[in-house]
């Protein structure tokens, strides 16, 4: 087991938008992630790269709604490397003749990282993410990606249960009504992972129900398997 976690200030913080948190009073290296909004996110893959170093960190997802998916990707393989799996899908592409009947499958496969900064190695330690019934859509998808991460454990209660369906946007109004549609073009089939029931959410590992769970985390290491 690793030894007692130390808290290390994040270099690059001053670059981070109010969407990302570093506690500096935190018993143990937490970043809180309240929108997967990628403009409210500037500096998070930096934050990744640098606590992969420490033997225990927290990833805070409480209330994050969602946003894009794009920003939990870069975030996961940046901080440990792995072959992540990622969920079956179907998508209405528009295309000139059919703007809404044209669907494009694909199933799960390993997420591969475009570009950029990546760990060189599976993260040794231990990561501990937050969850609650705040966390939906592609909140959901960062709370997944994050727990295939090696000595990963999910904590707190189940998330909102929202990521069945995604990418809504707009639509061309009905021709006789002139409704406006707004819907999403995107079908996300979980079951083949971590299994995220619509309106029920993804359960944590482990309940837990506690004022300050990173203070409780840090007065019982047991929990995350550390002495």
């Amino acid at each position: 087991t690793r030894g007692t976690p130390r808290v290390q200030p994040v270099e690059d913080s001053s670059c981070l938008s109010p969407s990302l948190a570093l506690p500096p009073d935190s018993p143990l290296p937490t970043i809180g992630v309240r929108t997967m909004n990628q403009k409210q996110l500037v500096g998070m893959p930096v934050v990744a790269i640098e606590l992969r170093d420490e033997p225990a960190v927290v990833l805070d997802l409480r209330n994050n709604h969602g946003g894009s998916d794009t920003p939990a990707h870069d975030w996961v393989t940046r901080f440990s490397r792995e072959d992540y799996r990622w969920a079956c899908s179907a998508q209405v592409v528009k295309d000139q003749d059919h703007p809404l009947r044209h669907w494009r499958s694909s199933s799960d496969s390993g997420y591969q990282i475009s570009g950029g900064a990546h760990a060189e190695s599976p993260y040794d330690g231990r990561l501990a993410v937050l969850i609650d019934t705040g966390v939906a859509s592609s909140g959901e998808t960062f709370a997944f990606l994050a727990s295939t991460v090696p000595g990963a454990v999910l904590l707190g209660e189940n998330s909102s249960g929202c990521s069945a369906y995604g990418n809504v946007e707009p639509h061309e109004p009905l021709p006789h009504s002139r409704v406006s549609l707004w819907f999403g073009r995107s079908r996300f089939v979980w079951e083949c992972t971590r299994p995220v029931v619509e309106g029920v959410g993804m359960f944590p590992d482990y309940w837990l129900d506690v004022n300050d769970p990173v203070a409780w985390l840090a007065a019982h290491p047991e929990a995350l398997g550390m002495e």
